[in-house]
């Protein structure tokens, strides 16, 4: 999964895509109809009208085949790409395993924010509970979950993201931690580690 994830983001520039996107922007619950590209688990590439739905925990991808709509899971798909008029720029997404509590791991849509040869930046919304030992009541009701992750490109694994995993996927650690103090980066916002992953791969 790994490969096939780098040699999408690769295929950046074919799709016109800006270097990264911002996560910030609100989910999206119904989505228009679109022109976009899916992958499925068996390779095969489909150019299709699809929609996709961040409402469901793993996201839900929905496309047209005449006048019968089709609804496709993380099971059935490797990545999808569309262009969000709203947003006037591509979207790409891919399912990949996303760490939870311990050694349990969840496939899910992921949207691909930023990467370089060595790391990416993935973004996953939701509506759901701020933390996982909740239950749904009256009183707690769902709301917008924004939760970013950093992918290993080497090795395909994928870790939340935080100042101790940036700093683990680094490749020229020391020259890079000498940048961060001189430039007081905090780890704080998004750019942060944009800026961080830019200068490692400029070394």
């Amino acid at each position: 999964m790994a490969s096939l994830f780098f040699s999408f983001v690769l295929s950046a520039s074919f799709l016109q895509m800006p270097p990264a996107n911002n996560p910030n922007l609100p989910i999206n619950f119904y989505p228009d109809w679109t022109q976009g590209i899916v992958v499925l688990e068996s390779n095969d590439t489909v150019a299709c009208v699809l929609r996709y739905n961040q409402l469901v925990p793993e996201g839900l991808l929905q496309v047209l085949d005449g006048e019968n709509v089709l609804t496709l899971s993380v099971r059935d798909v490797k990545c999808f790409f569309f262009y969000d008029s709203a947003k006037h720029r591509y979207r790409k997404f891919f399912t990949l395993r996303v760490p939870l509590q311990g050694s349990v791991q969840r496939e899910m849509f992921l949207e691909y924010i930023y990467g370089n040869e060595n790391v990416s930046i993935l973004s996953h919304k939701t509506m759901g509970l701020a933390h996982s030992y909740m239950e749904y009541t009256p009183f707690k009701q769902p709301i917008p979950l924004n939760r970013q992750y950093l992918l290993d490109c080497k090795t395909g694994k994928v870790l939340p993201i935080s100042e101790e995993n940036a700093l683990s996927l680094l490749e020229k650690k020391q020259m890079v931690s000498a940048y961060i103090e001189a430039n007081d980066i905090r780890f704080r916002k998004l750019s942060d580690y944009v800026k961080v992953f830019e200068y490692d791969k400029s070394l």
